[in-house]
């Protein structure tokens, strides 16, 4: 079932009048407290676009800014950022627009333990065209993905494997792509890059149910206004 939907927290006074949208949030509790990972586009801010981090003591909110200032990188164009906790150090996984490199990256960055700011220096994990270069790529089509974005982590539970979902732009639209850590961290190598969902959907993601059924969910079809959440059992 579903409740009506609830406002958590607005555009808040520390950052101004100058975001023109945010997008892609992503909860997540940790450390007993609740975390909003939200893209903003502030046009007269550096970075423009980055993910900012909102805190909130339960998951109604209000959610205010951990900090003053964006997870990613000073004249980045990024977005899509995600938490992944391992062996308890946070990281940021998230995309540098192919907008603005032309070959998308899927990057990680360390946080402080209290998410207010990255630890140091961005590494890049792979790019929107290694999957062309990959042995699970669909050699017969002549194309070049350039774009890594939606990124979202999980461990299976079947194999303890690490994998990665993101999302990249395809000849049939856009496609949600999963990889291998073959390290077995968030730091790789990243390989075995493929297809997961093809149907012009992205920003793939896996949940249980309630009753504990295994779900996956994505926004689809990705054009402006008709997106929709998908539900796949």
């Amino acid at each position: 079932t579903w409740s009506e939907k609830k406002l958590v927290t607005v555009v808040s006074p520390e950052l101004g009048d100058t975001v023109k949208a945010w997008w892609a949030p992503e909860m997540h509790e940790y450390k007993g407290k609740y975390y909003l990972l939200v893209t903003l586009h502030r046009p007269d801010h550096d970075p423009v676009r980055g993910t900012w981090a909102f805190r909130a003591d339960s998951p109604d909110g209000p959610f205010v800014p951990v900090s003053g200032n964006a997870l990613t990188p000073k004249g980045w164009d990024s977005l899509d950022g995600t938490l992944w906790v391992e062996d308890g150090k946070p990281y940021l996984v998230f995309g540098h627009s192919w907008g603005q490199v032309g070959d998308g990256t899927m990057e990680v960055v360390g946080l402080k333990d209290d998410l207010s700011g990255p630890t140091g220096e961005s590494r890049t994990l792979f790019k929107g065209t290694d999957y062309t270069r990959s042995p699970m790529s669909d050699s017969k089509r002549p194309y070049v993905d350039h774009v890594a974005e939606g990124p979202y982590m999980f461990r299976s539970a079947a194999t303890g494997r690490l994998h990665m979902l993101w999302s990249n732009l395809l000849p049939s639209g856009y496609a949600v792509m999963i990889s291998d850590s073959a390290g077995g961290s968030v730091e790789g190598p990243w390989q075995n890059h493929r297809v997961l969902y093809g149907k012009d959907g992205g920003h793939g993601m896996f949940f249980r149910t309630l009753e504990g059924r295994l779900t996956f969910t994505l926004h689809q079809p990705n054009g402006n206004y008709g997106e929709r959440m998908k539900l796949f059992g």
